[in-house]
């Protein structure tokens, strides 16, 4: 089993809220008391269909919010101690239903982070990239037997989360040895 601590030559600090990770400049301001970072990683892309955000001009949620908040959060690590720290945008791991196709709620989320994270670099902050969730379980069908990565399609296992710390061992330990920049985003 790799878990995250395990995989990388950084330690972790993990900060899990349970859904309700909301791209919040106002949790960010505690969180950035760490010092040393060598890397964040936000993962809110999937708590953020049930808030009912202020998008500068109304309430919103979902794609318009991720659109909104992703960019003004990025904005405020900057600003506040991390002006050079890669940031890594995680697009979320795609649901059972995802693994069917058509026009999901994963598929339009990880399209609005795609176009907020190409905003960034496009202005200039090539440390922010966005990790797309549709690898950590590549090549995994979607099945309910004791090889699946979820549990009912929806909540990763034992085995989804050994998938997913070694995906992104795959993506920060190059940045975090020094060995490469931040990699390009995908292109969705």
């Amino acid at each position: 089993m790799c878990d995250c601590a395990g995989c990388l030559t950084a330690t972790p600090l993990l900060t899990g809220f349970s859904g309700n990770g909301e791209m919040e400049t106002e949790v960010a301001q505690y969180l950035l008391r760490v010092r040393n970072v060598s890397a964040i990683v936000i993962d809110c892309n999937q708590n953020m269909h049930a808030i009912s955000a202020d998008c500068g001009g109304g309430p919103c949620s979902g794609a318009p919010a991720i659109r909104y908040r992703a960019p003004r959060l990025v904005r405020y690590i900057r600003a506040h101690g991390h002006p050079h720290t890669p940031i890594f945008m995680a697009a979320g791991t795609q649901y059972g239903v995802d693994w069917i196709g058509g026009d999901t709620q994963h598929a339009r989320y990880s399209a609005a982070l795609a176009g907020a994270v190409a905003k960034m670099r496009a202005a200039g902050d090539l440390q922010v990239t966005m990790v797309s969730g549709d690898e950590f379980f590549e090549g995994d069908e979607y099945a309910l037997d004791a090889d699946t990565p979820t549990v009912a399609g929806c909540h990763s296992s034992d085995l989804g989360h050994m998938r997913i710390a070694q995906r992104w061992k795959r993506v920060l330990e190059p940045v975090l040895t020094g060995e490469l920049p931040v990699p390009e985003p995908p292109t969705l």
